[in-house]
């Protein structure tokens, strides 16, 4: 039997950073794709046609680097607390 070594930061963590990185891709790709009009706008002779979304790129791309970088930290933390609580020897 696998014994349960999450605490309270563990937890929190992993909800908090894994929450971000979701709500970037899935929950907003989801929104965007299901419920709201994508306006198209031709761009001239060029043949580029330039997409309107609802949600911001820029958004979603800071959601997941922060869902990232919650979950660098708490690696940090983790490699530190081992460190020193480990006994010497």
């Amino acid at each position: 039997m696998a014994i349960d070594t999450t605490d309270t930061a563990d937890k929190i963590a992993m909800i908090l950073g894994g929450g971000l990185i979701l709500l970037g891709t899935t929950v907003s790709g989801i929104i965007e794709s299901f419920f709201t009009e994508h306006a198209l706008e031709p761009n001239g002779s060029l043949g580029d046609v330039v997409i309107h979304t609802s949600i911001s790129p820029t958004f979603r791309a800071y959601t997941i680097a922060l869902g990232f970088v919650v979950l660098f930290l708490y690696a940090l933390y983790r490699l530190a607390n081992r460190r020193l609580t480990e006994p010497a020897g």
